[in-house]
This record gives structure tokens, sequence and C-alpha cells, in this order.
């Protein structure tokens, strides 16, 4: 229990089962008692001739804003983002008082959370998963998460993504958006934690706090992410997560249905919660509700041109449209006996996730992209599939098999118009 004189409480309620959730190594959840309330999420509602309804929202931190957005009513379509004013201008006791020990190597959740309780104390009354996760250094649209607009944006990343078959999803909150200028960014900082990033499960943690569907504000960890970005890998985040809703199921002749409180893509069981707790959350539920002005303003927090290498380094993370596929598929390490069993049955199921796995493939390891990719090519019995593969194959240059093959593929098709033969032709151009 952690217990400011203020009379704030801040208690890890119990571990959080998430085995399931690829992204999420574990979990805890704690309850937050007479929070001090001045890191929030704050939100007005306009009307919209379009929507019916568009809202306006902010997450500030002593009432300065760290990120803004703008999102239609639909959950499903993408709203827009902003920067804020820049955390490093904003005086916080609490962010200066745990500067030091969220720096420490890694020692578990529990230690974690501990750790970070003065920060954990500025949020509302409410119920809280903090959940250590493998975060993208990328805002999930293309950007390194540094490198982002500073003005209103569209982003998928706040909405739910509809994939192909209509799965719908989101409340995953697994990429970037920093809420520090870049006038702070300092190389040999990243150089230090580059070379503490092998030692992964010690490596420090940065903190970020979940603002819908997939975005994570970075409160703290800017140079924690870059490194990351610079190595191609996810960067482990400690993630505040706050309830966002309580569905009821009702029972009927088929089947029973379960209550359950949703932490994001996190669902936890109602019979968990005592009924003291369950006040806090439908308490923490209509707070973050209540109607409050928000004024959306432009911040300069972007000012920065990156080298290339920090440009392109989104290229080592799926989109969040890649990311939904591979979720709606329920898709586990894309394996060489993954690859075989997707083969063994050619299926609309085993092709989305052939698609999938060239892609993921044309990220990690070239050459194993390479050979499922022309292993699906010489299929051509899936036009997407097709396409895919083609385009990831015109990007391995000066191979002799790839040339031969897009050389008989030219012989073969005659169709001036058709879109495998001027991937096929412009192999040789770049």
């Amino acid at each position: 229990m952690f217990w400011k004189k203020d009379g704030t409480q801040v208690n890890i309620i119990e571990q959080v089962y998430t085995d399931r959730y690829f992204w999420c190594n574990e979990a805890v959840l704690i309850e937050v008692k007479n929070g001090k309330s001045v890191l929030i999420s704050q939100t007005q509602s306009v009307g919209d001739a379009y929507y019916g309804n568009r809202y306006l929202s902010a997450l500030t931190l002593n009432g300065k804003p760290l990120i803004q957005k703008d999102v239609p009513s639909c959950p499903t379509c993408a709203g827009l983002l902003a920067t804020g004013y820049g955390i490093e201008k904003i005086d916080s006791a609490e962010l200066k008082e745990i500067s030091v020990k969220i720096n420490a190597e890694f020692a578990g959740i529990n230690k974690a959370v501990e750790n970070i309780k003065p920060l954990l104390a500025l949020l509302q009354s409410g119920m809280y998963l903090v959940a250590d996760i493998n975060a993208y250094p990328t805002d999930g649209n293309g950007h390194f998460f540094w490198d982002v607009p500073n003005k209103l944006t569209e982003s998928p990343t706040t909405a739910y993504v509809l994939t192909e078959q209509y799965n719908c999803i989101g409340g995953i909150p697994v990429y970037l958006y920093p809420s520090q200028s870049t006038d702070s960014f300092n190389e040999d900082r990243v150089n230090y934690y580059k070379s503490r990033l092998v030692e992964r499960d010690r490596f420090p943690r940065a903190i970020a706090c979940s603002y819908g569907e997939f975005v994570n504000v970075l409160i703290d960890g800017h140079h924690k992410a870059a490194a990351a970005a610079l190595c191609g890998v996810e960067l482990p985040c400690l993630t505040i997560i706050p309830c966002s809703g309580i569905s009821y199921n009702r029972v009927n002749s088929a089947k029973m249905g379960m209550d359950k409180i949703h932490f994001g893509d996190i669902q936890l069981g109602l019979s968990l919660f005592s009924k003291t707790q369950l006040t806090a959350i439908r308490q923490k539920i209509e707070a973050t509700n209540r109607e409050e002005v928000v004024t959306l303003e432009n911040y300069n927090l972007i000012n920065r041109d990156w080298d290339n290498i920090y440009v392109q380094s989104h290229t080592h993370y799926p989109d969040v449209f890649e990311l939904a596929e591979a979720i709606a598929l329920e898709i586990p390490e894309v394996s060489d006996e993954f690859i075989a069993l997707c083969f063994s049955s050619i299926d609309e199921d085993s092709l989305r996730k052939l698609n999938y796995s060239i892609l993921y493939f044309s990220r990690k390891d070239i050459e194993r992209a390479k050979n499922v990719a022309l292993r699906c090519a010489k299929l051509a019995i899936d036009s997407k599939l097709t396409e895919t593969a083609f385009k990831v194959l015109s990007k391995i240059k000066n191979d002799l098999e790839i040339e031969q093959f897009f050389i008989d593929h030219l012989v073969y098709d005659q169709d001036k118009h058709s879109a495998l033969r001027q991937i096929a032709d412009n192999y040789w151009s770049d």
C-alpha cells in the first residue's frame, strides 16, 4: 500500500492472467483512492453534421495537454491526433521523485508499480491495470514515434479496425506517441539505452498511459523508445490502462453470459471485484464521461529533421491494419511449422495467414520472406496473396532466383495492364 499525507492511496489488488494477450508480459490490477486527478483525460462532445457528434479530448498533466484528440462518434472511423504542450515544461514533483527508480534495472512488475506509485497517485480515483507490454516505437501509421505531425492529423490507431473479414479489433495499446519535445533529444542517451537493450528482461521500463484503442502516450522513456527503434525491437513499457467500460451479458437458453470489466483489450470478470471496488469503477466511468470544456491548440513539439535511420524505423513493425489482421487470425509465432501447416491445407483462412507471414518475414528475415513469397507467387491461387508476394520479392534486389522468376513471368504475362507484370517489369528500374 502507498499512502500520501493528503490521503491518497495506491493499492495493488492482484496479479492478472494475461497469457492470451501476446503483447502483454504481465499485469497487475491497482486501485487509486482519493487520487489527485491531475493526470486525467478530459472530453467534450460537439455536434457534427455527418457523424452526429464528435469528441474533443486531451490527456492533461497539471492542466497542460500531453496529447490531443478529435474523434467521431463512429467507433470504426479514424479520428485526429495532435501533439501537446511538452511534458518537460510541466513542473511535476512526482515525475522528479521517481526519475532515479524508473531507470534502475527492472525487477518485476510489483516492484515497478511500487516505484511509480507517486505518479499513479496523480490519477483520478478508480481501478487501473498496470501492464508490462511490448510496445512498438512507431505511431502505427507510417511514422517513427517521435516524428509525428504537430497539428491534428487523421490516425487509424484512434478507432477500431475492421478487417477484410469484418473482425472488429481495438483496445490494444501498443503504438507510441510522444509527450516530450524533440528539443530534449540526446543521442548519447539513445546509445546508452541501446547498450542496455541486450538484457531485455532487466531493461528499465518506459512509462506510458493508454489513450484509447491502439494509442499509448509516453510519459517517460523517449530515448529508450528511440534506442528500441534503432535496434528494430519492441520496447518494454509499463502502461497504465484505465477501466474502459462494464459489459453485462444476459443469460439466455443457449449460453450463460458473464459480466466483465474492460481495461482496453483485457477483460476481467465482475466476480473478481468487491462491492466497494465496483463502486470505485462506476465512479471512474462516470467521472470519465463527465463533460469538460476542451480547447485544442497547436504546439511545436516536433521540430527536428530526423536522420533516415529513424524515419525508416517504422518499417520494422506492423502497422495498425497488419496488427489487426494478426489479432483476428489468432496467429501465434510465425514459425516454419506454422508455414508448413498453412501450405498443407489451402483455404481462405490459410491464404490470409500466408499473406500476413510474408509481410512479417519481410521485416524480420529477408531470406525466409523470399522463400515463402516465391512459393506463394508460383501457386498463383489468390490475387491478393500473389500481389503481396510480388511486391515483397520486388524489394529484394540482385537475387538471381528472383530475377529468373520475374523474367519467366514477363514471358508468360503479355497483359500490359497487369499489375503483376508492372511489378515484375520494374524490378530492374530502381
